[in-house]
């Protein structure tokens, strides 16, 4: 009987990988972290339920309305400052596709009625919890702006005040209103529209 001499391969096998269990983690983390994004997106796109006029909370009075400077604006906006003016407000953010979808259409908007004084567009921008502070939320808002072409302030909600405040206008439990979301609020402080979601 021959016996065949053994291979290098198979006399001296090759040592583990010691990185290899953190590759699998890693693609299997990727994985993960691509199908929540995916759910977010699609929740964000799902179909826009109340639209417009038909509202529920339409004809009720805007009772908190506070938004400090964030980019290209030099004073806080509050409802007493809207007195007489109509004023379309978006809760927008640059790590939301839908909004990045609105957005042109906004800014034609503002572009067209911005020459009115009686036309306020206040654009504020939300989701600092996406972001490891408020400066990386700042720099990123800044850099779709500037991508953007952008021409108009943009604001920031602290602490959620005016969103929760319009959300108990709507009669909406707290942080439970999507992305975007654009309210229409005329020249005596009462919401006349509102938009939540994205759709064309």
């Amino acid at each position: 009987m021959t016996v065949e001499p053994k291979s290098e391969m198979e006399s001296n096998p090759s040592p583990p990988d010691p990185g290899g269990g953190r590759w699998a983690l890693l693609l299997a983390f990727a994985v993960m972290a691509s199908l929540g994004f995916l759910a977010i997106y699609s929740r964000l796109l799902g179909p826009v339920e109340q639209m417009g006029v038909d509202h529920p909370g339409v004809g009720s009075t805007v009772s908190v309305l506070h938004v400090e400077p964030f980019l290209d604006a030099d004073r806080a906006v509050t409802q007493a400052d809207l007195q007489g003016r109509v004023t379309l407000v978006n809760f927008w953010g640059p790590w939301c596709p839908p909004c990045r979808m609105e957005m042109p259409h906004l800014a034609e908007i503002e572009l067209k009625y911005r020459p009115r004084n009686e036309f306020t567009f206040l654009s504020v921008a939300c989701g600092a919890w996406v972001y490891a502070s408020l400066d990386d939320m700042r720099n990123e808002t800044a850099r779709y702006r500037d991508r953007a072409k952008l021409q108009f302030p943009i604001y920031f909600d602290p602490e959620f005040r005016s969103r929760t405040g319009l959300e108990t206008n709507l009669g909406k439990e707290p942080q439970t209103m999507g992305y975007p979301t654009t309210i229409l609020i005329d020249q005596q402080g009462v919401i006349a529209a509102v938009w939540e979601g994205y759709s064309p």
